[in-house]
């Protein structure tokens, strides 16, 4: 498969010495930044929503949460068999932040079935057939998602993150 070139956007973003931020990287992309921004903040089974919109959006970095991916995870499957250009980032803190939170706000100490642990998301995408790879340190994450984003091909990177929840709500 032909690699993908990097715009020069994107190329800034990944060489600059400033904070990588998912704010940051919206603002990279502009007016194509609604796909990354809607799959983020769906925060519901939305791991096809990059599938169906690649057709539409030339840049697609789908950023999700790890237990909300779980819902749709078979969207690897549809991606890796229609060898479409998309980085999946899975923000991977072994549960769900945004439940567990609300849980929190509603007066539950320990929300049920909340936690995550277990789940190797990069044999999950390569029994699909998605290119992966795995992050564990912040300072190693541009370079991962430069490498991705030119492959032209499905790639899903898991990144590691505090197992701490934060007030969401």
């Amino acid at each position: 498969m032909r690699e993908r070139p990097i715009s020069d956007q994107l190329q800034h973003w990944l060489s600059s010495d400033g904070e990588k931020t998912l704010g940051s990287l919206i603002d990279v992309f502009e007016e194509k930044s609604f796909a990354i921004l809607f799959v983020f903040l769906l925060g519901v089974p939305a791991l096809p929503l990059p599938t169906g919109g690649v057709t539409h959006v030339f840049e697609v970095i789908a950023v999700l949460g790890d237990g909300s991916s779980l819902y749709t995870i078979q969207g690897l499957w549809s991606a890796a068999q229609l060898k479409l250009p998309i980085t999946f980032v899975i923000l991977n803190n072994a549960g769900y932040a945004a439940v567990k939170s609300l849980g929190e706000r509603m007066g539950i100490a320990r929300m049920p079935g909340s936690d995550v642990p277990g789940v190797d998301f990069v044999d999950v995408a390569r029994g699909f057939g998605c290119r992966t790879s795995r992050v564990e340190r912040a300072v190693d994450l541009a370079q991962t998602l430069a490498q991705a984003y030119t492959a032209n091909e499905p790639w899903l990177i898991d990144v590691r993150m505090d197992r701490a929840v934060q007030k969401l709500y």
